[in-house]
């Protein structure tokens, strides 16, 4: 990349930043107004100096480039700018000139990536994409930034073990993980074999992975008579055929409720999903024996229908000691309300589903045959992060708040405006800041303004 080019890029940036504040003090808005706009030119403009600096040396480039659609998300201006292609030069000539903050491109691989409508661009595959964000994990909204991007690893590597290596056995060097720069992970598969599945396709995809159906939507009647013989081992209760000990099962529980079925775990030899229910109830059984009563509940009435169950699914399960049955024989059958064994069935898998993202649409990424995505070493415009592409045998390592930082910003102070209180650790130091006026270095700084956490001191003359 030339210096004009550079030169160029940076220009751009103070033209959008002096027209943006001269406008607004051309229509003679009030003081306090004019000094919100003054800051945030600031800052935006520091932000996309910053942008250029580590641009000019990036390598910004994915497989298959010519066959992608481009998109953009900009500082200035609202709206997305999308409907372009690229060689890998004039990518980058791109973004070191109009520095967006955001950068996409197209999963969908096109005839013509740069037509103005979907049908002129003609469709040739996609790949197969998984978005798995800390927004659809449960509890989320209580988390620190630092405690989601810990869980929603957590789920995402379940995502690539128990599922894509695992149920669809997948080699790791066909699964390419990227961290998105902000909450969350894609997996991307492109592999031929995936690339021509339709929307249908991929939804039974994303069914089987988050459990839809396992339990159906109707009535609990229903539940017991058609999802519980699928997922476990089940033997009809006939006198005819009944050993001694359903006998005595049946005889013990017949003047409660009616179970027209023996349910016991599946077999140790279990593959998928019924390997996985036998593996959860158990660890499941065996972390609720080690905590106390009311953390046991805690869990258990997060679901609102099981909530009113909780106290005699965990009476049933630890005060009179039938955990200690299911442990050893495997028989599900030994709550005296069957509505109980499907309420605790549905608590334990509940941990093993996993949500995966959804779309401005609703419509999840997965089955989304078009959909765009972040670009692998772009920069992420509300966090500055490096959007991270890594294999599974780097992932467990990955620390997002220390390894997405931009190598380019420095650990030069900078003098910020601190407007929202923030603690977080970057870069293995920790922040404790409340507002006011502060210096950090290069890093932290613009964590804190791309998050919108901070401005910049105005006089600070940084280049």
């Amino acid at each position: 990349m030339s210096q004009g080019s550079i030169s160029t890029g940076i220009s751009t940036i103070f033209i959008f930043s002096y027209e943006l504040l001269k406008c607004e003090m051309d229509m003679g808005g009030a003081q306090q107004s004019s000094d919100k706009v003054n800051a945030d030119v600031y800052r935006i403009s520091f932000i996309q100096r910053r942008f250029v600096r580590y641009y000019s040396n990036a390598q910004l480039a994915v497989e298959d480039m010519p066959q992608r659609e481009f998109a953009f998300m900009f500082y200035n201006r609202n709206g997305m700018s999308r409907h372009i292609s690229f060689t890998p030069e004039a990518l980058k000539k791109y973004v070191v000139e109009h520095v967006p903050a955001h950068i996409y491109y197209s999963s969908a691989l096109y005839q013509k990536p740069d037509a103005k409508t979907m049908d002129e661009k003609g469709w040739n595959g996609a790949d197969l994409i998984f978005d798995l964000d800390a927004d659809h994990i449960p509890g989320s909204e209580k988390m620190s930034y630092a405690e989601m991007l810990e869980k929603v690893k957590e789920e995402f590597k379940k995502l690539v073990d128990e599922f894509l290596l695992g149920d669809f056995g997948f080699d790791e060097n066909d699964v390419k993980i990227v961290f998105s720069g902000g909450r969350g992970y894609h997996a991307h598969i492109t592999k031929d074999c995936v690339r021509k599945l339709g929307t249908q396709e991929r939804r039974e995809i994303v069914d089987y992975i988050s459990g839809t159906g396992l339990f159906g939507e109707t009535n609990i009647e229903d539940l017991r008579e058609k999802s519980l013989q699928l997922l476990f081992e089940t033997t009809a209760y006939s006198p005819k055929k009944m050993s001694t000990r359903e006998k005595e099962e049946r005889e013990e529980y017949k003047k409660y409720k009616t179970y027209k079925y023996a349910f016991r775990l599946p077999p140790e030899n279990a593959t998928g999903w019924k390997k996985r229910i036998r593996d959860a109830i158990l660890h499941q059984l065996t972390i609720w024996s080690q905590m106390e009563r009311e953390k046991v509940l805690k869990e258990l009435v997060q679901d609102k229908k099981i909530g009113a169950y909780a106290n005699k699914i965990y009476d049933e399960l630890f005060v009179q000691g039938k955990v200690e049955k299911i442990m050893n024989t495997g028989t599900l059958s030994v709550f005296l309300d069957e509505r109980l064994l499907t309420y605790f069935i549905k608590s334990v898998l509940a941990k093993k589903m996993i949500v995966l993202g959804k779309g401005e649409t609703d419509e999840p990424v997965t089955s989304d045959i078009k959909r765009l995505i972040r670009l692998p070493n772009s920069l992420h415009g509300k966090t500055g992060f490096v959007v991270v592409e890594m294999n599974r045998s780097t992932l467990d390592a990955f620390d997002p708040l220390r390894d997405a930082i931009c190598p380019s910003f420095s650990d030069t102070p900078v003098k910020v405006e601190i407007t929202k209180p923030v603690k977080i650790k970057l870069k293995n130091e920790h922040f404790a800041l409340e507002p006011g006026t502060t210096e950090l270095p290069e890093y932290a700084a613009m964590f804190m303004l791309c998050s919108a956490r901070a401005n910049l001191v105005h006089g600070s003359n940084y280049t």
